[in-house]
C-alpha cells in the first residue's frame, strides 16, 4: 500500500503467552517498540465466549505504509514472530486514502478487527 493509509493491526492472545512474548521482544531491544511507543496499546480483555486474553494494538492514520519502510519491516517482522507462537493470532487491516483500496491479513485468526465504510447525511 503507498499514499496515505489508515493501519490498525494486532498480536493477541492468552496473557501469559503474550507476556512472554512482548517481554522477549523487549529485552531484545525490538526497534518496533521505538518506532510506534506513541501509538502502541496493551490491555487484557474478555472475548465474547468469556476467555480472557492480552492485546498488543497499532492504530495508524494518515501514514505512508511501504513494506520497504524500516518502521513497516519491523511491525511485519514482529507480526512472523508472533505468527510462530503457540496461543498468539495476529491481524491487520490497511485502507487506502481513497477508501477503495483494502488490504486485509491474519495468521488464520478468526477477525477482530473490522473494516466498514459508511455515508451518512445528517441536517
Amino acid at each position: 500500500m503507498g499514499y496515505q493509509s489508515e493501519v490498525t493491526s494486532c498480536i493477541y492472545g492468552d496473557p501469559e503467552v503474550m507476556t512472554s512474548f512482548l517481554t522477549k521482544h523487549k529485552l531484545l531491544g525490538n526497534t518496533v517498540f521505538p518506532y510506534f511507543k506513541d501509538d502502541l496499546k496493551i490491555d487484557t480483555c474478555t472475548g465474547s465466549d468469556g476467555t480472557k486474553f492480552k492485546i498488543l494494538l497499532l492504530e495508524l492514520s494518515d501514514v505512508k505504509w511501504y513494506e520497504t519502510y524500516a518502521d513497516v519491516k519491523a511491525w511485519n517482522d514482529l507480526l512472523k514472530d508472533a505468527g510462530e507462537v503457540d496461543g498468539l493470532e495476529w491481524e491487520i487491516a490497511i485502507v487506502g486514502e481513497d477508501g477503495a483500496t483494502e488490504e486485509r491479513r491474519s495468521n488464520g485468526a478468526d477477525y477482530i478487527v473490522e473494516v466498514s465504510h459508511e455515508i451518512t447525511v445528517n441536517y
